[in-house]
């Protein structure tokens, strides 16, 4: 196969054989950076990514030409022409996933299956060492898909409206390029095997083997792009993973630049705060309210008890593991937030304090179980404590962020609903003006907040 022109995407690596048969001189290569709007990215110049192809007797110096786009007759690679130097027939597929990408209109944010990937706190490895066997043992956001050892998975990326190809790379793997996205050739007999290939308008199919336990990061491989969501976590045996997998101290000498770093330079491990400053805290929380009423002019204040934030953290059994009398039961989980709704409403009113509340979210790590006992313990005792509080703000189910999610038939907010009728409930997530319109004349001490 001839050609004088190649795509590389970013990731991906190829051999080639030059025929060096021009005179001797000095001749361009040309690398040029395509993708996206120049004007918007002052780095896609063609003269950032160059170099030169010197015969044997050229002069030391640039090439006389200009540095061109690209062959005048250009004659361009095909990635689905591509074939092994020796057949390689996949077998057939024991599971079939879809992958569907979809940007978020007007955000720098991608979804894989409407769901934004995010790093999880606890590594994916570590939940898996301590039992996590099922995609619903993961974040939500953590995007996890759970494969049987020594399974042959088919992954289809479908055609979509976008006309960027994606590299998606699949860590610690290869697989068989079934559909290349430069065609609408479907190979099964002799497939090339790659770890990089690009998925956009045409549609791609990979197939892989998970002959390789571990969990396997499988995403765009354009850096910014996989930091805006585009990514997915392919896991591999997780009960081979436990077997063989020991973690020794070894683990502690994987990044000796960093250990070797000053102190001052190296993340601070976290530490438990102790029970008089949980006191300070709500303290603060008070004159924080105080300050916004009285001196900025605020209507109110809400509290933010909700989305991974520091009174969910307490509220969550995930994540409080405190053994002092703001952890270790439902009442003691839920003294941290009680007790600022204490303070705020007697330094400004009960009148001017609502709480916002996700029991069902599971960013930063929250909702790791049921969270029905916490929530229904939390919400009675503020009903009884403050009957009138200014408003009950939860937000739905359904909403991740500002992406919309499955859930199950038990993930509900019905439950607060009920404890907190009739006083005035403010509720939020995966509405439209619709949905919101019947909801409030459904509820009739029910607002619908937006944005």
């Amino acid at each position: 196969m001839v050609v004088n022109q190649i795509e590389i995407l970013a990731g991906q690596r190829y051999s080639v054989v030059l025929e060096a048969n021009q005179p001797v001189a000095n001749y361009w290569i040309n690398a040029p950076f395509v993708g996206g709007t120049p004007s918007r990215n002052l780095n896609q110049n063609a003269t950032l990514s160059r170099a030169i192809l010197r015969y044997a007797g050229a002069p030391a110096a640039d090439p006389p030409g200009p540095m061109g786009l690209g062959p005048l007759n250009p004659n361009a690679l095909l990635e689905a022409n591509l074939r092994p130097l020796v057949a390689d027939t996949p077998p057939a597929p024991d599971v079939n996933i879809t992958l569907n990408l979809v940007v978020t209109a007007g955000k720098a944010q991608w979804n894989v299956n409407n769901v934004s990937y995010l790093p999880p706190k606890t590594p994916t490895l570590l939940k898996i060492l301590e039992g996590a066997n099922v995609a619903a043992d993961f974040n939500i956001t953590e995007n996890t898909f759970i494969l049987p050892k020594n399974a042959i998975i088919q992954v289809d990326f479908p055609p979509n409206d976008d006309d960027e190809a994606h590299p998606f790379h699949l860590h610690g793997n290869n697989f068989w390029l079934i559909k290349s996205n430069s065609s609408s050739l479907v190979n099964t007999v002799n497939p090339i095997r790659r770890d990089v290939a690009g998925v956009g308008a045409a549609g791609t199919t990979v197939r892989f083997q998970t002959n390789r336990p571990g969990p396997w990061f499988f995403h765009c491989h354009i850096f910014w792009h996989m930091q805006a969501g585009l990514a997915t976590v392919m896991v591999s045996s997780p009960d081979t993973i436990r077997q063989t997998v020991r973690p020794d101290r070894a683990w502690d000498a994987l990044c000796p630049q960093y250990n070797a770093l000053p102190a001052d330079l190296q993340y601070p491990l976290p530490r438990e705060i102790t029970t008089d400053e949980v006191k300070e805290y709500v303290k603060l929380y008070a004159q924080a309210a105080k300050n916004g009423v009285e001196l900025a002019g605020f209507d109110g204040i809400e509290i933010h008890g909700g989305n991974g934030y520091l009174v969910d953290q307490f509220l969550q059994k995930g994540s409080n593991n405190r053994s002092d009398e703001y952890g270790g039961s439902i009442a003691a989980r839920s003294k941290f937030g009680l007790d600022i709704i204490d303070a705020v409403a007697e330094a400004i009113g009960t009148k001017g304090t609502a709480i916002r509340l996700s029991p069902w979210c599971p960013w930063q790590d929250m909702c790791l179980e049921d969270p029905t006992a916490q929530f229904s313990h939390f919400v009675s005792t503020l009903k009884h404590r403050h009957p009138d509080l200014t408003f009950l703000h939860l937000i739905e189910a359904r909403i991740l962020g500002n992406t919309d999610r499955d859930t199950g038939p038990s993930e509900s907010i019905n439950f607060l609903r009920a404890i907190w009728k009739p006083s005035t409930l403010v509720v939020a997530g995966g509405y439209t003006r619709e949905t919101a319109i019947r909801n409030v004349e459904e509820h009739n001490n029910e607002l619908v907040a937006f944005g």
